[in-house]
């Protein structure tokens, strides 16, 4: 099998900053084991894996949204009507569209079959704030969305703004010691809205009262870790619709592109399979013996050539431990050009 290893990318020769750890994952984690939510939940920011319809719905590098035969990776539709997938319930696919004159956030309800649009609402943000797609280098945005325990649709938004600030040259005299280039953080800028896909409107709610509505007493694994056998540490994750388990641990074997070995079994504690990773654990899905995941930009050497790969949605055999097919999602993340 050949996975990439995951590595910081440079530009001009100065490292990027670490990639600021959002919680959407997480968060569609918990939806997905809210009893009643839906299980075709944001797998990544822009990917949505719906199993029981065996399609995954990924925001293309070439603009809008692909339909993916999850079997064959096959594209069975495109549309230009929204860009980044986020939910899917009853039939319809919820997806934010590009953001309004005034930067309000766009929410589509996209047919599941055919990728038309059912009905549109448009949600207006606080000051300052435009539901961009793509993040630039002073703000980015992100929507999510989860099913609650009443059944209902929830759309939260988090805005982080920074400003950069460059070099301080030195002094005539040269005494000072010049200051690096930094990204200063601002406060994050929250909202919610409670949505009705059918009629295409939207109730503001408060975040905080949506963030509840996640229910307090799930139980989620994300950080669970079972010590077995001498100095053999193996880490757990649930999969996102609760069905399955991923088991990481160190592979002695792997090197440094393949550094963990992970396990997958049912619910039950079967065993589907076995393979070798980049990375210890990443939020996924499983249907039969493929596991499907999205797998970070990465940068590697193959001899005296340098490969590099997207951000990309990845179907792999658990029983071959090979990829069967890829589909590159678009990369909503700044990397760049930065200040001296």
């Amino acid at each position: 099998m050949n996975i990439l290893a995951i590595v910081p990318m440079s530009l001009g020769g100065r490292m990027m900053p670490k990639k600021i750890v959002r919680s959407g994952w997480a968060l569609a984690l918990l939806a997905a084991l809210v009893p009643g939510a839906a299980a075709a939940t944001a797998l990544h920011d822009g990917v949505v894996v719906d199993l029981a319809q065996g399609a995954a719905y990924v925001a293309s590098p070439q603009g809008g949204i692909d339909a993916v035969q999850l079997s064959t990776g096959n594209v069975m539709w495109k549309t230009r009507d929204a860009a980044k997938p986020l939910l899917v319930k009853d039939g319809a696919l919820l997806a934010q569209g590009r953001p309004g004159a005034n930067g309000e956030l766009s929410l589509v309800a996209l047919d599941t079959r055919q990728g038309t649009a059912r009905s549109r609402v448009e949600v207006a943000l606080s000051s300052g704030v435009r539901a961009n797609l793509m993040d630039g280098p002073t703000q980015s945005f992100r929507a999510e969305a989860f099913v609650a325990a009443d059944k209902s649709v929830v759309v939260t938004w988090t805005a982080d703004d920074r400003a950069f600030q460059g070099i301080v040259p030195a002094p005539e005299d040269g005494l000072a010691p010049a200051k690096s280039a930094a990204v200063v953080a601002g406060g994050p800028r929250r909202g919610a809205v409670q949505v009705d896909m059918a009629k295409g409107r939207a109730v503001p709610m408060a975040y905080e009262k949506a963030q509840g509505l996640l229910g307090s007493a799930l139980t989620v694994r994300t950080e669970a870790i079972r010590v077995r056998g001498l100095g053999t540490t193996t880490r757990e994750l649930p999969s996102l619709d609760g069905q399955h388990v991923l088991k990481s641990e160190k592979n002695p074997e792997g090197g440094l592109w393949t550094p963990y070995r992970w396990t997958v079994t049912n619910k039950a504690g079967r065993v589907i399979g076995t393979a070798n990773a980049p990375v210890s654990l990443t939020p996924f899905v499983v249907s039969g013996s493929r596991i499907f995941y999205v797998a970070m930009p990465s940068i590697r050497r193959e001899g005296d050539k340098t490969v590099r790969q997207p951000l990309r949605l990845v179907s792999m055999d658990l029983l071959s431990g090979n990829d069967v097919w890829t589909s590159e999602v678009v990369d909503s993340n700044y990397r760049g050009p930065f200040p001296p």
